[in-house]
């Protein structure tokens, strides 16, 4: 099983067990209870995962019913591990910081349910569960904070090789340069969701505008850009990428018949190969996606350069073949003339 060893493959369950101990009370009865009660709950999260109808807990009627049930019953009854139920329920939720929220109201009931149940056992009794029951939902919440922040890292990491593999499947086969760059955009704006998006690849000593997508034809973006002429060319000359965040007016806007529009955030990026830049694209994303495209573009920088640099390399070839096959034909009508020639000359041999 090393093999199958992954980062945090404990997920926080050691404070789980350390909240169980002190829920059982150092007793095995309590523990085994504790324990199977929590491995359901547990399983039973991971099930209601896949319900999509299940994407919005109700924490507020989650919350209320032991808080409910605290004003019912008398003093002593251990209502408030129902509150343990909404934190549990707070691991779908897609912020880290939920199970903590919910923690947090659930403790504030479980103080305000002490002031206002009835009558019941001893409130020193009373005050001592219901710490350790405090003690446990907080243990719990932040079990909760690690398993959805370590959720989301995966999520995160698995859409970033996703792109990736969408990215070499794209620019996969012997593509001409042309098609080659029109489909690396055609793929990263759609997988962004950007709006507008342009490719230059490195063509002599400057950078030709391949693939355009999203852009008016009548669009003023330039058909050659140069190392250090604005803002391709700076994002050229310094080998690095960034993000505007205030797109100029009349630099890339996206449109139709209907109309036109700019897109509120610009991401421009370099695809470089053995520390050369050999193409940069800019994307026009909405406010607060570029984040997550920086990131992509950044990771998929080199893959993309490499891919470009084996197109350019096969265009190269290309030229070469058709001027070898041209050569070939010269040499052969030359070696043709020749030999009519030859020929003539010795038929006139032959009649002197």
């Amino acid at each position: 099983f090393v093999g199958t060893f992954t980062v945090n493959i404990i997920n926080g369950r050691g404070w789980v067990a350390l909240a169980l101990v002190i829920f059982g009370r150092w007793t095995i009865g309590r523990l085994l209870v504790g324990a199977a009660l929590f491995s359901l709950v547990n399983a039973g999260q991971l099930q209601l995962r896949l319900l999509p109808s299940f994407s919005d807990v109700p924490f507020e009627i989650l919350l209320a019913l032991p808080f409910a049930a605290d004003l019912l019953f008398p003093l002593g009854t251990a209502v408030w591990v129902g509150y343990f139920l909404p934190v549990v329920f707070a691991y779908l939720a897609p912020r880290p910081l939920a199970p903590l929220i919910v923690a947090a109201v659930a403790t504030l009931l479980t103080i305000v349910g002490f002031t206002l149940a009835p009558a019941g056992v001893d409130p020193q009794v009373a005050i001592i569960n219901r710490s350790i029951g405090c003690v446990t939902t907080l243990i719990l919440a932040f079990t909760g904070y690690g398993l959805i922040r370590s959720r989301l890292a995966v999520q995160h990491q698995d859409w970033l090789q996703a792109g990736q593999v969408g990215l070499a499947h794209a620019v996969g086969g012997e593509q001409p340069l042309d098609a080659l760059g029109n489909s690396a955009l055609k793929f990263l704006s759609g997988y962004l969701g950007a709006q507008a998006g342009a490719l230059f690849i490195r063509n002599g000593e400057g950078f030709r505008r391949y693939a355009s997508f999203g852009v008016p034809a009548d669009a003023p973006i330039p058909a050659c850009v140069a190392p250090g002429d604005g803002l391709l060319g700076q994002a050229i000359a310094d080998h690095r990428s960034f993000v505007v965040d205030s797109v100029p007016d009349d630099y890339l806007y996206y449109g139709s018949a209907l109309g036109q529009a700019k897109p509120k955030t610009m991401l421009i990026a370099t695809a470089e190969a053995d520390g050369v830049v050999n193409a940069v694209i800019e994307l026009g994303l909405q406010h607060g996606e570029h984040r997550n495209a920086l990131e992509l573009l950044t990771r998929v920088g080199s893959q993309l350069g490499v891919a470009i640099r084996s197109g350019k390399y096969r265009a190269r070839l290309r030229e070469l073949l058709e001027e070898t096959q041209q050569q070939a034909e010269e040499l052969q009508a030359q070696s043709e003339e020749l030999r009519a020639n030859n020929e003539e000359l010795e038929a006139q041999s032959r009649q002197l």
